[in-house]
């Protein structure tokens, strides 16, 4: 979307902050609601909702089933087991689900991840998750108390896979985490 109103705004109180600060507050009033145009870089802008899964969900349950709390390279096992790959959950780890090892230096990861003690708590069904994040530009914002729905792995899951029979499989690894750490929302 153009702005066109954006540009016959101006600060004359503060003239070295017209552009960036009123773009700001400018792009703060409009990107929860629709996608826009950032007046100073061009870029389109939303704050974007980003519910979890069913997909994720069972790669969650893969990495643990595979790796248990061990390091793995995520899309090698998808590889292996001709699973559909996209990238969809490395968003998992806004949710504190997920960690990605990385070289210490830059935040990129190396292609191996692992399910947390949250995850593995999760995925047992001893604590919710948020339904979604809402992220923009691979930041996540907070919600509001009432955008919030709390659901468990077997909410996220059971849209298109058989909970009952990946649950039988999860009962039987063995287990030892727990956590009170609260989950992201």
């Amino acid at each position: 979307m153009k702005n066109p109103s954006f540009y016959h705004i101006k600060n004359t109180s503060h003239p070295e902050l017209d552009t960036l600060q009123l773009a700001k507050e400018f792009l703060l009033g409009y990107w929860k609601r629709t996608q826009i145009e950032c007046p100073c870089c061009r870029q389109d802008v939303k704050l974007r909702k980003r519910k979890m899964s069913s997909n994720q969900a069972y790669i969650l349950y893969l990495i643990y089933k595979n790796a248990g709390t061990d390091w793995i390279h995520v899309k090698e096992m998808l590889r292996e087991k001709s699973s559909r790959n996209n990238n969809d959950w490395t968003l998992l780890r806004f949710w504190k689900l997920l960690e990605p090892k990385t070289d210490g230096t830059t935040k990129k990861s190396l292609g191996y991840w692992r399910i947390t003690s949250a995850g593995v708590d999760f995925l047992m069904g001893r604590r919710k998750a948020s339904d979604h994040i809402l992220m923009y530009n691979n930041k996540i914002f907070p919600l509001n108390q009432e955008e919030v729905t709390e659901i468990f792995f077997s909410d996220a899951l059971k849209k298109y896979f058989n909970f009952s029979e990946v649950m039988e499989d999860v009962s039987s690894m063995s287990n030892t985490y727990t956590t009170k750490e609260p989950l992201l929302f």
